[in-house]
């Protein structure tokens, strides 16, 4: 599905450049998925090109991914990583005074072993070459309902 529905012949034939840059972006900058260009998108991508001294017409992918570089801020790193985390968390109501992005991996490890997935699929899953790595990052293991003797204990009270 074209994310700029408008006929190709239109693109050959009218010499706009607005519309002929969003095609450039579009395709060197969103390559498998489908996005709805706006006007201020196009302003946007024409300034900078401008501002490089680079014709948008004859962008080629390094230009359109420094573009890209760009208009995100650059790479992320582990301190953006965890602002960014503490503004979703603030956005979302979430109070945590110590919260960091490592907190998401602990919490994955826990929920899956929670949901029943074997400590070996978890292992394998969080990239853990030992398997008491694995039960480190399960911050429900001194959860008393899963110790083995409380399973027991309710399977034989329960009368099964």
């Amino acid at each position: 599905m074209a994310a700029f529905p408008v006929p190709t012949a239109h693109l050959e034939t009218s010499g706009d450049l607005v519309l002929r840059a969003a095609v450039v972006a579009y395709l060197g900058r969103y390559r498998g998925q489908t996005r709805q260009h706006s006007e201020s998108d196009l302003r946007v991508f024409r300034r900078w090109c401008t501002d490089h001294e680079l014709d948008p017409l004859a962008a080629v992918r390094i230009d359109i991914e420094r573009y890209v570089r760009w208009l995100l801020g650059g790479r992320m790193d582990r301190h953006a990583a965890s602002r960014r985390l503490r503004h979703l968390a603030a956005a979302a109501g979430v109070r945590m005074p110590r919260m960091h992005p490592h907190m998401l991996r602990h919490t994955f490890v826990t929920t899956m072993l929670d949901a029943g997935v074997s400590l070996r699929d978890v292992q394998i899953t969080a990239r853990h070459a030992d398997p008491r790595t694995t039960v480190r990052y399960d911050r429900a293991r001194t959860n008393l309902d899963r110790h083995p003797n409380y399973i027991l204990a309710a399977h034989m009270a329960s009368g099964t």
